[in-house]
């Protein structure tokens, strides 16, 4: 049977028994309390897909893993109106110190992300879940505690889950069309689903710590506030101390040796988290590393040591349940990967999967969730594992190896390639089969050029400027705001270019094209379509402008950023990636492609 979960308000936490019932479908079970399941609730209900929550724990954790959030995931936030109240509770930081034993080497400024965002926020974890609980207590939204999971089963052909739960001694069993893993590095939905979880237990332990200290030399000459993340490399390892909202307060992660008892390659980590050192030693750390004498503590620290993995899912995805976060990977908890990797990996998802439950996609579309967001992970670990490691040359001596780095960071390519790289906001999906793009050949631009077609200088404009699968960042929008914001719908949007000053042919041409996806699809009501008219373009015949969003780019700047400088069809997926580009402007390409993805 189906049963409707409970209308009215209903508290961050609700009873067994007005949330559950034996026998019960539900659309998706979100298993994980922590902020990527909170999330994963909300951005459900946010493309109109309902979710019932559920965590082992009576009480969310009193330590916040992680306090960082990256440019990419302010960004999705801003879809749930969230971002300024989390801006306002924590604090931003402009820039990224790199030292080696102290000594400065580079800095990587943030400000000049391609984002609303140009910093990184620190805002501890449990800031993000007391708003997301209320968020999904306005909308009635189950988070049900103390519940256990103890059994899945999945049949071939079957559409759902079959899902057994337990609270205390009492049995439960429920259907869910789908079940969502957000339950971390220790996940049972991984384990019980029979998805392999290989890599390495390392033979060091990640310490992380929340301080109060007095005497952290000044930034730079005349700063009393910090602004920036510190990250030290050392032959030890690796030590951040970020500052946290509140003055005097800092959160020190850092690598130390350890011994891993788990083997290479065992099919699921071990470790439980152990004690942090203690605030003499800490203390004596810190001046070392920092070469800050003046340093010291004051009160307790509080925190853990977590022991370190190299781990990634080898699917994630098995019929109808999906690994999200670190149920997917795990990571150095150098520069909160975890849990910003976790919320993209969710705004992945649930967009795709909204569609294919009400029958606008077809179900192939979630196969592209693994095909996207696995290659993500390798890359991720291996980097964040250099980084903990203290890797930069390997046998070069200190002196030398920090003159090169030095060098190397005085050219603003590598500074910006650094920051694009640790704030993943270039992580992208050209190899997904989810996207595709059509161009015409060189020498078809060559030859066609004055008889209607784009000319080599737009086709070379053309073919290294975005491509399909990369994420476009918030270009300004010529009727105001930015592209960002067009995507608060949940759907799909269209952007069919007219070229700067385009003949009558092609004008009409393009139009006819916008006309088409509008009605005829696939993907019709699911793909909203702009007709962007360049600064020459004239009037639209009354009958092709009827129901067309016509939006005057002025002065050309919305299709020079997207480096489309003749006619062409850009198509943005609800997730801000590019799904499909196509030059010129014809209708073939774009119903081929939509007809991927929709079903009508």
């Amino acid at each position: 049977m189906s049963v409707e979960m409970p209308a009215g308000a209903i508290g961050p936490e609700i009873c067994w028994e007005d949330g559950l019932v034996d026998g019960m479908e539900v659309t998706v079970l979100v298993v994980g309390a922590s902020a990527t399941g909170l999330f994963a609730a909300a951005e459900l209900a946010r493309h109109g897909v309902g979710a019932v929550v559920v965590d082992p724990a009576l009480e969310p954790d009193t330590f916040s893993q992680a306090v960082g959030l990256q440019a990419g995931t302010l960004e999705v936030l801003r879809h749930h109106g969230l971002d300024q109240e989390l801006i306002a509770r924590g604090r931003k930081l402009d820039r990224v110190d790199i030292t080696h034993s102290g000594a400065l080497l580079e800095t990587v400024p943030l400000a000049g992300l391609p984002s609303p965002y140009p910093f990184m926020l620190v805002c501890p974890q449990a800031e993000l879940e007391a708003l997301l609980l209320r968020q999904l207590q306005k909308l009635s939204i189950p988070v049900l505690r103390g519940i256990s999971l103890v059994a899945l089963r999945q049949q071939p052909g079957v559409m759902h889950v079959e899902v057994e739960l337990r609270a205390g001694v009492r049995p439960i069993t429920i259907r869910a069309r789908h079940v969502m893993a957000c339950d971390g590095a220790l996940s049972v939905t991984r384990r019980l689903a029979g998805l392999t979880f290989p890599g390495d237990d390392l033979p060091r332990v990640s310490c992380l710590a929340d301080l109060g200290l007095e005497g952290v030399p000044p930034e730079s000459p005349g700063t009393d506030e910090p602004v920036s993340m510190r990250v030290d490399f050392a032959d030890g390892g690796v030590l951040s101390l970020t500052p946290l909202p509140q003055a005097g307060r800092f959160r020190l992660v850092m690598e130390m040796p350890g011994h891993a008892e788990a083997e290479p390659d065992e099919a699921e980590p071990s470790h439980e988290p152990m004690p942090l050192p203690s605030a003499a030693n800490l203390q004596t750390i810190l001046r070392d590393r920092l070469h800050a004498p003046a340093i010291r503590l004051v009160g307790e620290p509080a925190g853990m040591c977590l022991p370190a993995y190299s781990r990634h899912a080898e699917a994630m995805r098995q019929g109808h349940i999906f690994l999200t976060g670190e149920a997917a990977h795990i990571h150095s908890p150098l520069g909160g990967l975890g849990l910003n990797i976790g919320i993209l990996d969710v705004f992945n998802l649930c967009w795709k999967l909204a569609l294919v439950e009400k029958g606008h996609a077809w179900p192939h579309l979630l196969d592209s969730y693994h095909h996207e967001c696995h290659p993500v992970m390798p890359l991720a670990i291996r980097q964040m594992n250099e980084l903990a490691a203290g890797i930069a040359i390997p046998g070069l001596p200190t002196g030398l190896r920090n003159t090169l780095a030095h060098f190397l960071g005085t050219f603003q390519a590598i500074r910006e390639r650094v920051a694009m790289s640790m704030t993943r906001l270039g992580t992208g999906y050209r190899n997904s089969p989810a996207v595709d793009e059509q161009q015409e050949s060189w020498m078809e631009a060559v030859f066609s050029s004055g008889s209607g077609g784009v000319g080599l200088k737009a086709w070379r404009e053309f073919h290294h400027a975005f491509h399909a699968g990369d994420r476009i960042p918030a270009f300004p929008w010529p009727d105001g705001g930015i592209l960002l914001d067009l995507l608060a719908d949940g759907l799909h949007h269209a952007l069919v270019f007219t070229g700067p000053d385009p003949s009558p042919e092609v004008l009409e041409r393009a139009a006819q094209l916008a006309r088409a996806i509008q009605l005829r699809g696939p993907g019709v009501g699911r793909v909203r379509v702009h007709l962007i008219l360049g600064p020459g373009a004239g009037a639209i015949a009354a009958g092709l402008a009827e129901g067309l969003d016509q939006v005057r780019d002025v002065d050309g700047l919305l299709a020079h950023d997207l480096g489309n400088p003749k006619d062409g069809v850009y198509i943005l997926r609800p997730d801000g990636y590019l799904g499909f580009r196509c030059q010129p402007a014809i209708f073939d390409p774009v119903q081929d492609w939509l007809a991927t993805i929709f079903t009508m």
